[in-house]
């Protein structure tokens, strides 16, 4: 239980972190380009933190990672508060992003060695973001509670406060016994062997970047307005805990379905989730498709965190390489959907790149996972039915 609360409230500070900094950019001055960089060296530090301190993980035990880990993160959190210029944000959240990487690896293997089922674990980390997206909303109206502070002080702080408790139940973790795991400098068998699913995710997820450094401020585009002409936050809040929230519900059911089945429903649901953003008229049709966002992650990073661990003994190296391609797609993905965003058309047209995106990494799926399974075998990551 004591991994659920780490994994929650994490995933509740990151992500009121990543809705929020892409909206206070564009309050300090900052282009739709400028913002794609923002959150292009957030995505680079925790590429390469990930993958570095996935391995270290597994070859000197998990608990010290997620020490360390959580103490900076909470630390550096609090940096936020003092950036008042896009370019010192940019500098902060690559700062946040070394944290960040450290200690996620650390906590999947530490899981899954004690035995916790993966969707719901992974469910756990997305009621975390869907609490998040609901803090920002929070912060946002309630003004009475936290004196003079502004919003993105109010947001910021309240991020820091929350890691740091993350940070204090990391502390009562037990030590688990460790195996002299002796894995390449370079971890190339495990890449290999889960080529499939780590190049995949890298072209979906690079799109889907792009859509959501854009995407706060598409659905503020479409949600109503406040009385005086100013954006309502409220909605944004609503429709991102709509999707997050409803993943944690999904997640639960999904322990004993095969993780690559899972993979390709992903994908294909998430196809669908960016046709409907590309025509929705306002903030209801958003909600909407919001839910099938949450169905298309929810399967999609079940299944590729059940194949990988399923394949590889080097759990915490296999989970830093799925957290470092997410974060390579999240240091191309900004940027690109900044560029397209300001250059070719609109937040629509990003979108509809991202829809097409997914398409090739649907294909890239099916085709790798057959010369994987010739050369390794075929692996069931299914849980027996009772």
């Amino acid at each position: 239980m004591k991994s659920y609360g780490v994994q929650f409230l994490y995933n509740t500070a990151l992500s009121s972190f990543a809705l929020f900094t892409p909206i206070y950019a564009k309050s300090l001055g900052a282009s739709d380009l400028v913002i794609g960089y923002i959150g292009m060296v957030y995505g680079l530090s925790i590429f390469i933190t990930g993958i570095y301190f996935g391995r270290k993980a597994d070859v000197l035990g998990r608990r010290r990672f997620l020490f360390v880990g959580l103490f900076l993160a909470s630390v550096l959190a609090s940096i936020q508060l003092f950036a008042f210029d896009p370019y010192i944000l940019m500098l902060t959240r690559f700062a946040l992003g070394f944290a960040a990487g450290m200690f996620p690896p650390a906590l999947v293997a530490y899981a899954y060695d004690e035995g916790l089922p993966m969707g719901r674990f992974a469910a756990a980390g997305s009621l975390g973001w869907g609490a998040g997206n609901l803090l920002v909303s929070f912060a946002a109206v309630a003004s009475w509670l936290y004196g003079a502070l502004l919003l993105h002080e109010r947001v910021y702080f309240t991020g820091a406060v929350v890691l740091a408790g993350a940070f204090g139940i990391a502390l009562t973790l037990h030590t688990q016994p460790r195996e002299d795991m002796k894995t390449k400098p370079i971890t190339l068998d495990v890449i290999k062997r889960n080529r499939d699913v780590y190049l995949s995710f890298l072209v979906r997820h690079t799109g889907a970047n792009a859509v959501w450094i854009i995407f706060p401020l598409f659905v503020l585009e479409l949600s109503p307005r406040t009385a005086s002409g100013g954006f309502d936050y409220t909605w944004l809040g609503i429709i991102y805990a709509a999707n997050t929230l409803t993943q944690g519900g999904i997640m639960l059911f999904l322990d004993r379905f095969d993780g690559r089945r899972l993979v390709v429903a992903g994908e294909a649901l998430t196809i669908v989730t960016f046709a409907g953003f590309f025509f929705s008229r306002n903030h209801i049709d958003l909600l909407l498709f919001s839910f099938v966002l949450a169905a298309s992650w929810s399967c999609l990073y079940v299944g590729s965190l059940k194949t990988i661990l399923a394949r590889s003994p080097e759990k915490a190296t296999a989970s830093g390489l799925l957290t470092s391609t997410t974060s390579m797609a999240a240091v191309v993905g900004p940027v690109l959907g900044g560029f397209v965003s300001n250059f070719f058309g609109g937040y629509r047209t990003t979108i509809a790149l991202a829809g097409f995106m997914t398409l090739g990494a649907l294909l890239i799926f099916k085709i790798f996972t057959e010369s994987v399974e010739r050369q390794y075998g075929a692996t069931s990551t299914a849980k027996p039915r009772d």
